[in-house]
């Protein structure tokens, strides 16, 4: 007869009360052996970026008036020994790092010894080495000057041709640099530097880099822009073009509002540069105007300066114009005009003028000689406008604009005007 042999069920056993209390028993021995032998044991670590703290407060360099220059933050690793609990979670914050400054008595640079110590005075374990055992640092006395600027622009090429470029403007003429006395007292110019990386086609102003330098160009140590002033350079651009010129005419007759008198300039075409914005979309120059009261029945001359046009350079030379406007062809001739010429336009409703009932004025007008030979006295009509002058009580004087009725051919010559008297209402 065979015995059956009973099969063991782990999900039952689980469920025994009696099994479950002698397993946990055997499982928390365990884990108590395991962490009695490890816990003890002894391990080094390496913490890294460890801070290195120069305290120069109440010390000797401070007593110097010494300074540290250059770079001020230093960082190490640091291997610690102890047991696995004291050691384990350990962070840079519990180590602290000095650097020694006893013997820093001059400018210059100097080797500082580094030592390194727990934190906490009671903590359980022991630094046994650390990645660097000292730093090297530069002190000196600290000293402000300053300098006037000067550019410096960096290219290959400034500008495409058909262009050119004015002299750079400066944000700032000088600057005030500071650091350390000794490479204060090296420095013969001060540089603002800016890198142009393709040529320009417009102005454009740039952050330019203070470059202070000794008297063989060479930079110099630890110096810095007092304030971290910015100090920009603007670089005009201007595109180059040829235009021909031309003059405006102002108070001409209707007829040579489309057919102008003969007019010769010299020279009727420049060379000149502007912002590209602007010279693009310029076809002619005029380079000043005419007002037809000042065209006399003969060859007038006229000259305009190139200084009065602000927008463009002139770039050739060009200083002037020489216009000559022909006329010869044309007469004139001597009429009067009088009270019952004049007429007042924008009158306000408050004020009166007056017109002397004995005024006259003899004037001269110009035109073909069939239209000066038709022309009346009563054909003349004198305006007076009032509105843009500031009109007050008691005689003022007001120029006089001429007129010829039905007669779009002549004109008058001259400057001419009235004294009339202003009356409130």
């Amino acid at each position: 007869m065979k015995v059956k042999k009973r099969k063991i069920n782990l999900h039952n056993l689980f469920y025994n009360d009696r099994f479950l209390m002698f397993f946990s028993v055997i499982a928390a021995f365990a884990i108590w052996v395991t962490i009695s032998m490890t816990a003890g044991t002894e391990i080094e670590r390496t913490i890294e970026n460890v801070k290195v703290n120069v305290d120069l407060e109440n010390s000797v360099p401070k007593q110097f008036d010494l300074t540290m220059f250059g770079d001020t933050e230093y960082t190490v690793s640091v291997t610690v020994k102890g047991k696995r609990y004291a050691v384990g979670n350990l962070t840079a914050d519990d180590i602290e790092v000095t650097a020694q400054t006893n013997y820093v008595d001059s400018a210059g640079k100097h080797t500082l010894s580094l030592k390194a110590v727990p934190k906490d005075e009671g903590a359980d374990f022991e630094i046994t080495s650390m990645s660097q055992s000292y730093i090297e640092a530069y002190f000196d006395v600290y000293k402000e000057a300053t300098y006037q600027l000067e550019t410096d622009i960096v290219t290959d090429q400034l500008m495409p041709d058909g262009y050119i470029s004015e002299e750079p403007i400066l944000s700032a003429k000088s600057i005030t640099i500071c650091g350390p006395a000794t490479e204060i007292n090296k420095i013969t110019k001060v540089y603002a530097r800016v890198q142009v990386d393709k040529p320009l086609t417009t102005t454009a102003t740039i952050n330019a880099e203070i470059v202070p330098v000794n008297e063989y160009s060479g930079t110099l140590r630890y110096l810095s822009v007092k304030d971290n002033a910015v100090v920009t350079i603007t670089i005009p651009i201007l595109k180059v073009k040829e235009l021909p010129v031309t003059v405006d005419f102002i108070n001409a007759p209707k007829d040579y509002t489309t057919t102008p008198l003969k007019t010769v300039i010299e020279p009727s075409t420049v060379t000149v540069a502007g912002e590209e914005a602007y010279i693009d979309k310029l076809e002619k120059i005029s380079v000043g105007t005419i007002d037809f009261s000042d065209i006399g029945a003969l060859n007038n001359k006229f000259s305009f300066s190139t200084s009065s046009i602000k927008e463009l350079k002139f770039i050739d030379g060009t200083e002037n114009f020489e216009v000559s406007v022909d006329a010869s062809s044309m007469v004139s001739g001597n009429f009067e005009i009088n009270s019952s010429n004049i007429i007042v336009s924008n009158l306000s409703e408050n004020i009166s003028v007056e017109i002397p009932s004995n005024f006259s004025q003899e004037i001269v007008l110009v035109g073909p000689s069939s239209d000066i030979a038709n022309i009346k006295s009563s054909d003349i009509v004198g305006t007076i406008d009032i509105s843009s002058v500031q009109v007050s009580q008691g005689t003022m004087t007001f120029p006089i604009d001429i007129s010829i009725k039905n007669n779009n051919s002549c004109w008058a010559y001259g400057d001419y005007k009235i004294i009339v008297n202003i009356k409130s209402q």
